[in-house]
This record gives C-alpha cells, structure tokens and sequence, in this order.
C-alpha cells in the first residue's frame, strides 16, 4: 500500500471520527437543555409554593387567631382603637405588600405565573384597594412604604389604585 492510499484512509477515518464527535455533542446538549428545563420547572413550581406559602403567612393571623381577626376587621372599618390595633394593622399591610412586591419580581422575569396571571392582575389585585382606602393604609402607604418598597413597584400600584377609585 503506498502512502497516498494511506492517508486518504486516515482522513476518511478522521472524518468519520469528527462526525461521531458531533453526533456525540449534540446528544449531550439535547440532554443538558432537557435537564435545564427540567430544572427551571422545578424553580417555578418552588417559587409558587413559596409565594403561596408568603400569602399564607400573610394571612395566617386573620385565620387562625380571633382577636387579630377582630383587628383585622375594625382596620377595614376605619374603627382601630388603640396604637397597638394600629401597629398590628398596619404590620399586616407591610407583609401584604411585600408578599405582593415578591410575586411581581417574580412575575417580572418571566418565573411563575406566565400562564396564570400577568403583572396587571397582580397590580390590580382587588385587595390592595381594599387596604389602601383604609386610613391606616393610606398613611402606611404614604408614610412607610416608600422605606420599604421599591418606587417603581409604589408608581404601579398608584396608577391600578387611581384607576379603580375613579371608576
């Protein structure tokens, strides 16, 4: 065999090598984009339950406990008594809120709710102007929110909140 016909062999060899290679590589990466998907489900179905788990705890009180119920009630009515209803009401309208802010970062990169609800509803949630025609949540929203809460977040929830009271 002369060293012409050798080498066309080895190429053709080599070729076949690289062709393999690819094939390789691509089934690799159609595994690692299954597996990233399955992963990024995982992450989605984490952060439901864990936003559920927050809206729970928000409202964990008013369930469980009758005397935070009853503030929870005259807070809606504009009827707290003391500074220490007010604080607990007003304790209440933070953790709503903050519960509120994390799902709409969430929703915001595309990580939950996609299918479900977009920012809109989230912003528009009938429960934000039930709280902020509160006195108590009008004066936390003015006053304690801005320390808390990013502005943008705030912006939004003053634009659904206008447009729900002049409608």
């Amino acid at each position: 065999m002369n060293w012409d016909a050798l080498g066309a062999s080895g190429e053709i060899i080599g070729a076949f090598a690289v062709l393999a290679t690819l094939y390789y590589l691509t089934i690799q990466i159609k595994i690692q984009n299954q597996e990233l998907d399955k992963s990024n489900k995982r992450t989605r179905a984490q952060l439901a339950v864990e936003i559920n788990n927050s809206y729970i705890g928000a409202f964990n009180e008013v369930m469980c406990s009758k005397e935070f119920a009853l503030v929870y009630k005259k807070g809606l009515e504009n009827q707290l008594t003391d500074e220490i209803e007010v604080i607990q009401f007003s304790q209440f309208i933070n953790r709503f809120f903050a519960v509120l802010e994390s799902a709409v970062t969430i929703a915001k990169q595309h990580m939950l709710m996609s299918d479900d609800y977009d920012i809109e509803y989230l912003y528009d949630y009938p429960m934000i102007n039930r709280l902020l025609q509160t006195k108590i949540g009008a004066t936390w929203f003015e006053q304690e929110a801005p320390l808390t809460f990013s502005e943008e977040f705030l912006e939004n929830i003053r634009k659904f909140h206008m447009k729900r009271v002049w409608n």
